[in-house]
């Protein structure tokens, strides 16, 4: 999974892989702070508001529905 664009300002876009249809997606600040968390119900791509969010690095977890990660990175929010 590659998340677009990144860095970002307004949204962040995740296509979700064919092996992880069903789950979640986790972002959390650089404290360890959850500041989204979506549930995956199919293949189509997943898209996150940003703008709230301070400037930063944040990283992100895509778990299965057994909670396994299935992939993680961080991405940047910038203005």
């Amino acid at each position: 999974v590659v998340p677009y664009p990144n860095p970002t300002s307004e949204a962040i876009h995740f296509p979700v892989p064919i092996h992880a249809p069903a789950g979640q997606l986790i972002i959390t600040n650089a404290f360890g702070q959850v500041v989204s968390q979506q549930l995956i119900q199919s293949t189509e791509t997943v898209t996150v508001s940003t703008q709230r969010w301070i400037n930063g690095t944040y990283f992100w977890q895509m778990r299965n529905a057994n909670g396994n990660i299935v992939q993680s990175g961080h991405l940047v929010k910038v203005e």
